[in-house]
């Protein structure tokens, strides 16, 4: 059988291949020192499998762009340093000199709560113990409440029928529905919280403390609508005892304007009253409060302060006062005829029209608008 000249050449080149594959298995089984049986026979070679190919990342149109950073943690933010100085420990600079100051304008005027202070709507001729008891509720009352409406309240108390006869004791008004109560003491502001509270509190006070007001500032706060300036005052008024000075809005509001308070002012009453019982004698805990509110309710005025009447202003003792400068020029006179030393013949009397004037004017009037 005659083959082509391509046949004989490809199967020349099968056999020098199967003689280079098994040359090269024996040279590796003899390194192992191990024959391979299947080497004499012969064998094709078998491709060798192609390795994976990765994605070429340069042939990406994305390869260009930089990876992102990693995320970096959200910080969070800092909230602004408000926290202000209320350590002061030294007394001011000439404060004496402003609270004696103070002391004199107080002697001369009466303010509201001279006579209608809480410490004095309590019945002197009842028992110790239910003056101690009308004096808590008139500071409960007190609360953003005007000294002429707190007074007005405790007066309805102590007259109304529905707490007789035995009037405003705490037996009396333990009795008392909220509502009733509610619409006794209805000229103070919130009077119905606060008639909650009072009717709250008469309850503790007969079941913790043998239906007497504590003598305790913790005993006193822990009743319901009572804060430390309640506390302060009601144990000063009703126990005759200053742990602590009274401060409201009045005394927190003129304290910093006078800057007695550290610098930068103080943010509420606790902060003004930590700040002036480090430095303030305590001999003058218990009047400063009442020296104060009446200073704010006559001239120191919460609104439109009167420093043109103030003698702090006067005297350069108040750094916040604000007095209008008076004007240097004087007004101009005007100069009046002297009445006296007038002669009314002086005068020339008024000159009446002639009646044949006017009708002649009225008549050439007519004539000219005719010719027009």
């Amino acid at each position: 059988m005659k083959t082509s000249r391509i046949s004989r050449d490809t199967a020349k080149y099968a056999r020098a291949l199967s003689t280079a594959t098994t040359a090269v298995a024996d040279k590796t089984n003899g390194r192992a020192g191990k024959k391979n049986p299947m080497s004499s026979l012969p064998t094709t070679a078998e491709p060798s499998p192609l390795p994976k190919e990765e994605p070429d990342s340069s042939s990406s149109p994305l390869s260009s762009i930089p990876p992102s950073p990693p995320p970096v943690p959200a910080k969070k933010r800092k909230r602004a340093d408000t926290t202000r100085d209320t350590s002061a420990t030294e007394p001011p600079a000439r404060w004496r000199e402003v609270y004696d100051c103070v002391k004199e304008m107080r002697a001369e005027v009466e303010a509201p709560v001279d006579t209608m202070g809480c410490d004095r709507l309590a019945e002197t001729w009842r028992s110790p113990k239910d003056q101690r008891f009308q004096t808590l509720i008139a500071l409960m009352l007190s609360p953003q409440t005007r000294d002429t409406a707190t007074a007005a309240a405790m007066r309805t108390l102590q007259t109304t029928p529905h707490l007789q006869p035995a009037g405003l004791t705490l037996s009396s008004v333990l009795g008392l529905s909220p509502e009733t109560l509610t619409s006794l003491i209805q000229p103070v502001g919130f009077s119905t919280t606060k008639a909650h509270n009072i009717l709250r509190t008469c309850q503790l006070l007969v079941k913790h403390h043998s239906s007497d007001i504590p003598a305790t500032i913790p005993d006193l706060l822990a009743l319901p609508g009572v804060g430390p300036k309640i506390a302060h005052l009601c144990l000063s008024a009703a126990w005759g005892r200053t742990e602590g000075i009274g401060v409201d809005v009045h005394v927190h509001r003129i304290t910093n304007l006078w800057r007695w308070v550290g610098r930068g002012g103080t943010k509420g009453p606790e902060d003004t009253r930590r700040v002036l019982e480090s430095w303030l004698p305590r001999e003058l805990w218990g009047e400063i409060n009442g020296l104060l509110v009446g200073f704010g309710q006559t001239i120191c005025l919460p609104r439109g302060r009167r420093c043109e009447v103030c003698k702090l202003a006067e005297r350069g003792l108040c750094p916040s006062a604000t007095v209008r400068k008076k004007s240097s020029k004087k007004p101009q006179k005007r100069e009046s005829p002297d009445l006296e030393d007038d002669d009314p013949s002086d005068h020339e009397k008024p000159t009446v029209p002639d009646i044949e004037d006017l009708l002649t004017t009225a008549t050439t009037r007519k004539l000219r608008s005719r010719v027009r």
